[in-house]
């Protein structure tokens, strides 16, 4: 799967395979021989030294003896592997054994910093109990204090010290009280009240009033104001909640606050944009009203956007030329804007202009660029540029020792702390050095780090590395299978995890495809859905390892689009709303009695990261139909195309 074009089949080819080989069983020689005799595969270890991951059998060897009788040893691994992104995790926990132990002079002239608030509070409460005390000290302990959440037990007796020494001031106790109560840290805040001057407790009952149940902000006498910079702040929080929740309530409110002269001029703004979009959402009939009057030159873009598509929606065209012209000049010159602008003077007759702006939209390689191409029936332009690298910079990543360890963990599946290495190396670059690394992470097939990095060094026009036509055998052969466009597949997958096969989102969403263990059992439980073998096999296996190989993923995403499909319909601007957002919401933002056009319903999907995805989607499917030499026509159907209401 991985390509192996940067060596050729030579002595030198046929040595490193050898090494990677005797890496991998020397990796589990060290982790399964008794410590006691570890001493037996020095020689074996030591013979390896020419071999890029040596770093790594000496932090193994190490890591399995971390007691204070091999502390020779252990300093020497970190005093000789500085550039190493392993050593740090040896050293946290090297450093966690030495304070767990009580070798504090040892612990202090190890310590470094940068290593997490755990560590930091060790260290000073070594520093304090070895009297080594000063100003600086005293301010690392405030900023610790500071956090609106737990903190480890380790910071305990350094608080506990700091507090004895009178630098607990009042406003700092209130302050982390009030975080506390922001953050949701309900016992937390309660539990800080005892440190707060008993008249400022009520800001720690307020914040978890509100945050339970914000109807509390609707009541101006509910908030003393004896803190005024905290009370606003709640009622602020509360209030935009409740603008979401139930806004009639808040628009009886609002006066009461506005002539209380409590809330400052920027708050009630805040609420009123707030109340804005939360009335458009609903399509409620107050909706313009309240747009207007949030729509100020100081209005955030959120609220000028959904003013622009309030009117867009309604299909007021003139309505939309006005919005335009009156709104900021940096919102007015977004694509976005600037496409809803193009399409108003086209309904409002003024043709000459319309195309004009459709044309100059037409030049940028976007989504409104590929829209606008299809309203004047031009080709969309995708203006590929390779990106240009200079040998000799190209030359001194390939032979760098960060670049040949990060090589080898990608080869040999250790993906994480290959990325370790790769972000350590892209640190220490030049410009001309990372635009080299970039190359050179595209020529080994490194597909998240090419992308991340081609982004990085602004070479965004150069398709091949932005868009790589990754597992495009496996697309094109499941999406044959399921009746799925290959193009629109890649699109998602690339969407979904730039192909990072180990990728693993804060949900647990999976693979390239970023599919969810429980969608994944879901779709084998079904009949008519999964391939009848596929189906068979994956019902006998680990979903989650299957998940993060390439084949399986894409057999399962391709087979999720195809029961999206099922569930909407042959629509591709439905069923990639779906796969981001769910196919209920999706049937939820159907329009209910009339069709509408496609651009203005993508446009006026409630959920920003929705919007972008669909977006970002039909972009990267026309992209991927270029890379395979298909007809540039999917835009061209969005043009003109309606999405109607739902079926009984």
């Amino acid at each position: 799967m991985l390509s192996i074009s940067v060596f050729a089949q030579t002595d030198a080819y046929q040595q490193l395979q050898s090494q990677r080989t005797d890496y991998q069983a020397l990796i589990k020689r060290i982790r399964t021989t008794p410590v006691r005799q570890l001493d037996t595969l020095v020689d074996d270890i030591q013979a390896m030294r020419d071999y890029p991951l040596f770093p790594y059998l000496y932090y193994e060897l190490v890591n399995r003896n971390l007691t204070y009788s091999n502390r020779k040893q252990i300093n020497a691994f970190l005093r000789d592997v500085k550039e190493v992104p392993i050593r740090n995790r040896l050293l946290k926990k090297w450093l966690v054994y030495l304070a767990k132990n009580n070798y504090k002079t040892v612990f202090l002239k190890t310590y470094e910093g940068g290593l997490g608030t755990d560590l930091l509070c060790r260290n000073l409460h070594i520093k304090r109990v070895k009297n080594q005390l000063d100003e600086a000290w005293y301010q690392q302990v405030e900023v610790i204090w500071l956090s609106g959440y737990s903190l480890p037990d380790a910071c305990d007796p350094v608080l506990a010290y700091w507090r004895q020494q009178g630098k607990l001031k009042p406003a700092l106790a209130i302050a982390r009280m009030s975080l506390a109560g922001e953050s949701g840290q309900r016992s937390l805040s309660r539990y800080l009240k005892r440190y707060a001057p008993k008249e400022s407790h009520y800001i720690a009952d307020l914040w978890n009033q509100v945050r339970r149940n914000p109807v509390t902000t609707l009541k101006p006498e509910r908030f003393p104001f004896h803190y005024p910079q905290y009370d606003s702040a709640i009622v602020k929080w509360g209030l935009n909640k409740m603008s979401w929740r139930d806004p009639q309530r808040v628009i009886k409110a609002l006066p009461k606050w506005q002539n209380s002269g409590k809330l400052s001029a920027n708050d009630i703004q805040s609420i009123k944009e707030t109340l804005a979009i939360s009335l458009t959402l609903d399509n409620s009939p107050q909706a313009r009203e309240w747009l207007m009057r949030a729509a100020s030159p100081t209005a955030s873009q959120s609220l000028w956007r959904w003013y622009l598509m309030h009117a867009v929606k309604a299909q007021q065209w003139s309505k939309v030329v006005d919005i335009v012209k009156t709104a900021p000049q940096a919102y007015r010159s977004s694509s976005e804007f600037s496409y809803w602008y193009a399409k108003a003077l086209l309904h409002t007759k003024q043709i000459d202009q319309s195309q004009q702006q459709f044309g100059l939209l037409a030049k940028q390689r976007h989504y409104y660029g590929f829209l606008a191409a299809a309203h004047i029936d031009a080709e969309p332009n995708l203006s590929p540029q390779s990106l240009q690298v200079e040998a000799a910079s190209t030359q001194f990543v390939q032979k760098h020792p960060q670049a040949l360890r990060a090589r080898e963990l990608f080869f040999l599946d250790e993906l994480v702390s290959a990325r370790r290495e790769w972000f350590a190396l892209m640190k220490t670059l030049s410009p001309s050095q990372q635009r080299a690394a970039v190359r050179v992470a595209y020529s080994w097939n490194w597909y998240d780090q090419a992308i991340v990095g081609a982004l990085k060094v602004g070479a965004k026009n150069d398709l091949a590395i932005r868009f790589p036509t990754a597992f495009m055998h496996e697309f094109e052969q499941q999406a044959s299978h399921y009746n799925i466009q290959p193009s629109y597949a890649m699109a998602i997958a690339r969407r979904e995890s730039s192909f990072m096969e180990d990728a693993v989102s804060s949900a647990n969403a999976r693979g390239i495809m970023q599919l969810l263990p429980d969608t994944a059992r879901y779709l084998i439980s079904l009949n008519g859905v999964l391939r009848p073998a596929f189906q068979r096999h994956m019902a006998h296996s680990s979903i989650n390892r299957e998940l993060v190989k390439a084949e399986s993923n894409i057999e399962f995403g391709v087979g999720f689009l195809r029961y999206l499909q099922q569930k909407l319909g042959n629509d591709q601007v439905l069923v990639a709303a779906a796969y981001n957002a769910g196919w209920r919401k999706v049937e939820r933002w159907l329009p209910k009695n009339q069709s509408i056009p496609a651009d203005i319903w993508i446009d006026s999907i409630p959920f920003k990261e929705t919007r972008e995805y669909v977006k970002a989607i039909l972009t990267y499917q026309l992209i991927y139909e270029w890379h395979r030499k298909q007809p540039l026509q999917q835009f061209k159907v969005l043009a003109a195309k309606q999405i109607s209401p739902l079926t009984p």
